[in-house]
């Protein structure tokens, strides 16, 4: 897998970080792709399983380590409400 990507995109590109959608949205694909009975990728000939779990440990270590953008949709959904600080429970603790 790290061969193929390092081909396609620059060794150890995933390092750098980047959105974590761009992780889970092909984390999901290749699951769905698995899931419909598609065992190996059309275009790397490699299976969905193995693309799967390899965003899946990219997501791992993003969020383990804080590399990347944590643009996950619940981020998204509270940065634009404004929501974040922590509010004070009804007997003053936080």
């Amino acid at each position: 897998m790290l061969e193929y990507g390092g081909r396609k995109y620059d060794d150890n590109n995933w390092c750098k970080g980047a959105n974590w959608s761009r992780y889970l949205g092909a984390l999901q694909r290749h699951i769905l792709a698995w899931a419909g009975d598609e065992d190996l990728d059309q275009d790397t000939k490699i299976n969905h399983l193995a693309h799967a779990g390899c965003n899946l440990l990219f997501l791992l270590q993003y969020q383990l380590s804080g590399i990347g953008t944590d643009d996950r949709i619940g981020h998204a959904i509270e940065n634009h409400r404004g929501v974040g600080a922590k509010e004070e429970g009804p007997d003053g603790s936080l």
